[in-house]
């Protein structure tokens, strides 16, 4: 049981490093191509012409905009310039990936320009694809920001099951299924890192020394460790 706290420690640690570079890649693009295509209101965030109110008057969304107040980085900003936001590519810098999906989900654009833009440069035609892929990196990054047993992560629901990424029925409602979106997202982020990831996650497998012990990691978790 030691092991098997050690290689959840050790995973968790590793996903979290890794879902940070598909976290900022998404975050940077949804602030460059949306602030381009409202590039006259560096405030569209906050701008029901750009953003649809349901989504502005949302009690998820006012506490966000909440919490910005309290970023010495916000406060400076409104103080200097004596306005009532700073301008999105200060201000969602500072948001939670959770609400950062849903501010993508609910943009609002000319034929769906800025959605379909960012979805194209994951490789992804369908820009609701790409949130519920990035949703379910959401989920994973809570549970292992969170401390939550990763060996025996399970998701309420299923996984998209679609080009790019096509899984077997076995790995819907898995770690395998999030695990192969979250490749292939750090994929079209960066190849390298994902050698890299593969490396180290293969050495968290190799310090399991019980086979039973590795047979209950990989039926739960449906990874197999010789294909990583």
């Amino acid at each position: 049981m030691i092991q098997l706290y050690y290689f959840d420690f050790d995973v968790r640690n590793l996903f979290l490093r890794y879902i940070s570079r598909i976290e900022i890649n998404f975050r940077t693009k949804l602030i460059y191509i949306a602030s381009n295509f409202f590039k006259d209101n560096p405030f569209w965030y906050v701008d029901k012409d750009c953003v649809k109110q349901d989504f502005l008057n949302s009690e998820d969304y006012q506490r966000a905009l909440d919490d910005l107040d309290r970023e010495m980085v916000i406060i400076r900003d409104k103080k200097k310039y004596s306005r009532n936001y700073a301008p999105a590519w200060k201000a969602i810098e500072f948001m939670s990936l959770g609400i950062v999906i849903q501010l993508f989900n609910n943009v609002k654009d000319k034929n769906g320009y800025i959605r379909s833009r960012i979805a194209m440069s994951f490789g992804i035609n369908s820009p609701n694809q790409l949130s519920d892929y990035m949703d379910a990196i959401r989920r994973l990054r809570n549970s292992c920001a969170h401390g939550k047993v990763i060996f025996d992560y399970k998701l309420p629901g299923a996984l998209t099951n679609a080009a790019p990424v096509k899984l077997n029925p076995s790995q819907i409602t898995n770690l395998s299924g999030t695990y192969e979106i979250f490749k292939y997202l750090l994929g079209r982020v960066s190849a390298n890192r994902v050698t890299e990831m593969r490396e180290r996650l293969k050495e968290a497998f190799d310090k399991i020394e019980d086979e039973n012990l590795m047979k209950i990691i990989t039926q739960n978790t449906g990874i197999d460790a010789k294909n990583l």
